[in-house]
């Protein structure tokens, strides 16, 4: 922990004691053991967490340590395959050849039989090959701890000619798994049109069958419940989850382990899994290509994340293309400059440079930097040279500014000052109409009308708690699921023509070092947007077609057949949060391909151009979505065309869908939430009806420390309030003056005039 300047005492100390004032409340800790990434030894650091958690009593958040097993005995399986000691090899949801290399393990096997949804690395070298089902399409279980267990069932019908890979094992062992022969309904795959293959045709047990036998009989008989066999299914498929009786586990202190000694001087190079693609399994995910990583705000492609202080001594500046070398392996990445990242760390991600994830990936590969890095992996703790190529590559970076620049956008605090002085509005500066308000009020009207526009009946609002927003992208990636937000692509992404209808600000704070922020010590928060739905919008007022309006709940919408893309209210929002069509992109798979660089002014027209040419289309068919891609979207929501502004609208097919069902009901029936706020895992959005005084929402809205982005400058009032980041450190010595001469009857520096 470093030293907070301005405060006495050790940070450790202090650490210890907030830690210790929480156990004795009775209140969960947790003590979080940081990786590689920022230096030093990880085993130690786990090793004193692990003892932290255990003294603090922290049980059920204690960290886990495994021992990996499972890799010894795969290396140990992979090395028989190598050898000629297997006959016949069957690979279900792995993919050894792309994750541990081992082409010539398998090719050395006689017979490979794959279990996969595609032909990937691996299924190219099978005999055998055993189309399998998507989750969506799925029976199946899952045990998520502390006696939780879960049942998945299949929200359609299978979509290729393919089968449950369970069905495939048991199928290759009838003798175990075999049934009576049943005559059965045929059923089409619903995109091939092909008859499906079912297990009971077969003699074999259906996998839908053998999930229900172990449900109505084990787990019914685990959770003692009394209902019919037929009844707990039901009741189990409603609820999706039931709890058994499990004996309480206590997991212990894993065994203390010494400080290694630092190694020989030099960089230090990280690989780790993709924050949005994982390993590579989701490489094909156009959704995942294109969200920003929480950390570098980097699209599409794998880069190499330097700190500023090695930047500056290696002479590199961002989108520089350098040679990673450790040992005998190398590879070309492009450079990103990366705040906060520990001097002398180098970080990259595993993930990239599949050749058979599929067409958006291939797509990735051909046109980007989409480096495999595990050949550096075997050498992995040897120093790393990085050296410039002199080329450059330009990265679809998402965010081009990352401080506030004495802006008021993300709020933070300290938490013992925000106690006394919630959200700092004492100690802010006021403009004296947001004192008194041009009506003599206390928070008067500036509205030119002098009134918003009235909702009488629901008026939908949300807040946002950066407090406990950890800048995961779920929400990012739920709004798409649920709004139909089509993908732009990489070169489209590069001119800041992104289509999320909501996006995640990740601005950092720190000191000046010299006149200039420190970028090495520095503090993060990350704030979604999206739409304010203000009652006092800017974009009203400029709309030469009416295209966007209020409705009477207070959602500012958006008419799309009336839009005729003038951009007139992107122009005038402050909140940048308005997206506009540049191409059809939903008829697109991942955007258009080929239209280059910022500095390629050109390119869009050249790609036309050359599409006209080999297609007689100024779109490429490799560009084109196919079947099953429209299955995808939403039926409830438009989906929009080239030419056509769009935003957030609080997924206001929700609404609708139950307003019809109150009018059906005639009676008020419980609110309904939004995608983000459905899917948030730290529920740091809270969604509802704000002129509700009981609900969630309009009591967070009404905490002391909530404020609205802007507001006070721009007048718009907005229905979406923020609470602030607070910092669990010590309060510096000037910190606490400011504060103490406002409390002790002093006034908030006022600009703008005063009374």
């Amino acid at each position: 922990l470093r030293e907070i300047p301005g405060t006495t005492g050790s940070p450790v100390s202090w650490i210890a004691g907030r830690l210790v004032e929480a156990h004795k409340a009775g209140k969960p800790t947790l003590v979080y053991a940081t990786d590689v990434a920022k230096g030093g030894d990880v085993a130690a650091r786990v090793s004193a967490a692990e003892w932290l958690n255990t003294a603090l009593d922290n049980v059920t958040f204690g960290t886990v340590v495994l021992a990996d097993t499972v890799g010894e005995r795969v290396e140990a399986l992979l090395a028989d395959c190598a050898a000629g000691k297997v006959r016949t090899l069957i690979l279900w949801n792995a993919n050894p050849a792309y994750h541990l290399g081992a082409d010539a393990a398998l090719k050395a096997v006689p017979c490979v039989v794959t279990l996969a949804d595609r032909i990937d690395e691996s299924a190219v070298h099978a005999h055998w090959y055993a189309p399998t089902l998507h989750g969506l399409e799925s029976w199946g279980d899952a045990d998520l701890g502390e006696g939780w267990l879960a049942v998945q069932q299949p929200c359609i019908q299978p979509l290729w000619n393919s089968r449950a890979a369970e069905e495939s094992l048991m199928a290759f062992a009838p003798a175990a798994f075999a049934g009576p022969k049943v005559e059965v309904k045929p059923l089409l795959s619903v995109v091939s049109r092909v008859e499906l293959w079912q297990a009971a045709a077969h003699g074999v047990t259906a996998w839908a069958d053998r999930v229900k036998a172990v449900w109505t009989g084990a787990v019914r008989a685990g959770t003692g419940s009394l209902a019919s066999a037929e009844a707990f299914w039901t009741a189990a498929l409603g609820s999706g989850v039931v709890r058994i009786s499990t004996p309480p586990v206590r997991r212990e202190p894993a065994p203390a382990v010494a400080p290694t000694a630092p190694g020989a001087p030099g960089l230090r190079l990280v690989l780790r899994p993709s924050r949005s693609v994982g390993d590579g399994t989701w490489l094909n995910n156009a959704w995942l290509q294109e969200l920003p990583d929480p950390v570098s705000k980097v699209t599409w492609d794998n880069c190499l994340s330097v700190s500023p202080a090695d930047a500056a001594q290696l002479g590199l500046a961002d989108n520089d293309v350098v040679t990673v070398t450790v040992g005998p392996a190398s590879v070309k990445l492009p450079v990103h400059i990366q705040d906060g990242q520990h001097p002398g760390t180098l970080e990259a991600h595993l993930g990239w440079g599949r050749t058979r994830a599929g067409r958006v990936a291939a797509l990735t590969v051909e046109d980007g930097f989409s480096v495999d890095g595990r050949p550096l992996l075997a050498h992995i703790g040897q120093p790393a040279v990085v050296a410039a190529t002199g080329a450059t590559y330009e990265l679809a970076c998402m965010q081009g500014h990352h401080r506030m620049e004495g802006r008021d956008l993300a709020r933070s605090d300290v938490r013992a000052l925000d106690a006394k002085d919630p959200s700092g509005k004492l100690r802010a500066k006021v403009h004296h109409h947001w004192q008194n308000g041009s009506d003599g009020k206390p928070g008067g009207r500036l509205s030119l009308w002098g009134t918003t526009h009235p909702t009488s009946g629901r008026k939908w609002g949300m807040v946002v708690d950066m407090d406990v927003c950890t800048g995961c992208n779920a929400c990012i990636t739920a709004c798409s699921a649920e709004n139909n937000v089509p993908v732009v692509g990489r070169d489209e992404a590069r001119r800041n023509r992104e289509m999320h209808w909501m996006r995640l600000d990740r601005y950092y704070t720190s000191a000046e070092v010299d006149g200039k922020p420190d970028r090495l010590d520095v503090e993060v928060i990350q704030q979604p947007v999206m739409c304010q739905q203000c009652d006092n919008a800017p974009c009203e007022a400029v709309c030469p077609a009416n295209a966007t309006m209020h409705n009477d709940e207070g959602i500012n919408i958006q008419v799309y057949n009336r839009c005729i893309g003038t951009r007139y209210c992107s122009n005038n929002c402050p909140y940048k949060v308005r997206r506009f069509n540049w191409y059809e992109y939903s008829k697109l798979r991942a955007g258009p391909i080929g239209t280059g660089q910022n500095t390629d002014i050109h390119k869009p027209l050249v790609r036309m151009v050359d599409n006209v040419v080999a297609n007689l289309n100024t779109t490429a068919a490799v560009e084109l979505a196919h079947a099953p891609l429209q299955l995808l979207f939403n039926p409830e929501v438009t989906v929009r065309s080239k030419g056509v502004m769009e935003k957030c609208n609080f997924c206001i097919q929700r609404h609708r869908e139950q307003r019809y069902a109150e009018q059906a009901a005639d009676r008020r029936l419980p609110t309904v939430t939004s995608a983000c706020a459905q899917t948030c895992p730290t529920q740091a959005i809270t969604f509802g009806d704000l002129n509700d005084p009981a609900s969630e929402v309009s009591q967070a809205a009404a905490k002391a420390n909530a404020y609205k982005l802007l507001d006070e400058a721009t007048n718009t009032r907005p229905a979406v309030s923020y609470l602030p980041r607070l910092r669990n450190r010590p309060v510096t010595a000037e910190e606490q003056k400011a504060l103490d001469e406002v409390l002790s009857g002093g006034h908030a520096p006022a600009h703008g005039g005063a009374h």
